[in-house]
């Protein structure tokens, strides 16, 4: 199947999921996962024990977070130094991974990384999207022609969904107060928090989300007509590893 096939099919099917509301329903508890794994993902890779779960009373997903354990931290940089060592002999692997650790050393002494952690829900459903994106126009690791479709049913399932929920807080006041009363008027909601920590508006933070949006599917096609030079970069990085 060529790669505009695909795309139309999985086009398709995500826009009949999306008109039917059963289907809808469904499949936005993936989404749920995926946005609740993001936070707490993030938070455990910045010291922040938190466990990610369904919401049954407001409905959605909650992740509870813990206070930042010194030991955590500790440990993360352990493991930075451990992969620091094994690229000892990789002058490469080892300026890439040490400006890595550089980079999350500022986000992680900085206050920064609780805006990156809110944001990483959202922000967790776009990296996978594109991860299903690419999937579906290179067939990487599909044993069936078929999953290519569904690949790309997903991303655009993703994308469409928090597109929809960014141009809503945008245009429509009744679901931006809607969406701004939160959880039972207890828990704020991803934006809002984001919102507040930046001094901006709910509708600056989602117009900065649909550019999010729109940008996944430019950056699955790059990793795509470029695939070589990044598994080049891939090499260079895992050669030379004891």
């Amino acid at each position: 199947m060529e790669t505009w096939q695909v795309l139309g099919v999985g086009l398709g099917l995500a826009l009949l999921l999306i008109s039917i509301p059963f289907l809808n329903f469904i499949f936005s508890y993936l989404l749920i996962v995926i946005h609740e794994l993001g936070h707490a993902f993030t938070a455990w890779i910045f010291g922040y024990p938190a466990i990610p779960a369904f919401d049954f009373i407001f409905g959605g997903g909650v992740t509870s977070i813990g206070d930042r354990v010194g030991g955590l931290v500790v440990f993360i940089y352990c493991c930075i130094a451990f992969l620091l060592y094994s690229v000892r002999f990789n002058p490469f692997a080892l300026k890439f991974l040490g400006g890595l650790s550089l980079l999350y050393s500022v986000f992680s002494f900085f206050p920064i990384h609780r805006s990156l952690r809110t944001f990483m829900g959202h922000g967790f459903e776009l990296i996978f999207a594109g991860i299903f994106l690419y999937r579906g126009i290179s067939g990487f690791a599909c044993q069936h022609s078929g999953e290519r479709s569904l690949y790309a049913m997903l991303s655009f399932f993703t994308v469409f969904n928090n597109f929809y929920l960014s141009g809503s807080l945008i245009f429509s006041e009744s679901a931006r107060v809607i969406y701004e009363q939160g959880k039972g008027g207890i828990i704020d909601s991803d934006f809002v928090v984001l919102a507040n920590q930046f001094q901006v508006s709910v509708s600056s933070i989602a117009a900065f989300f649909i550019l999010c949006c729109l940008i996944t599917p430019a950056i699955a096609f790059l990793f795509y007509f470029y695939r070589s030079w990044w598994g080049d970069i891939l090499l260079r990085i895992t050669s030379n590893v004891n």
